[in-house]
């Protein structure tokens, strides 16, 4: 079973298709966005408890999270 991608492609006679998504591509941004979200936590744990900055980096961070689960999640299935 292959994954499709939700946009879809136009093929030159007017078909549309889906693609089937580069797993390898995925997990390489995967690792990308946990790294993203390591250096996010450093800078907010370095920050000031109460500078509103400091509480919007956690925020980012938090969905970030969320959205890295999410690829990761997205990669495994076959």
């Amino acid at each position: 079973m292959a994954i499709l991608l939700a946009a879809d492609v136009a093929d030159t006679d007017g078909t549309v298709t889906c693609m089937a998504l580069d797993r390898i591509a995925l997990s390489s941004l995967a690792a990308t966005l946990e790294d993203l979200v390591s250096r996010l936590g450093t800078l907010a744990a370095e920050a000031d408890d109460d500078e509103e900055g400091a509480l919007e980096l956690l925020e980012v961070e938090r969905q970030l999270l969320t959205a890295s689960r999410r690829l990761t999640k997205a990669t495994r299935f076959r």
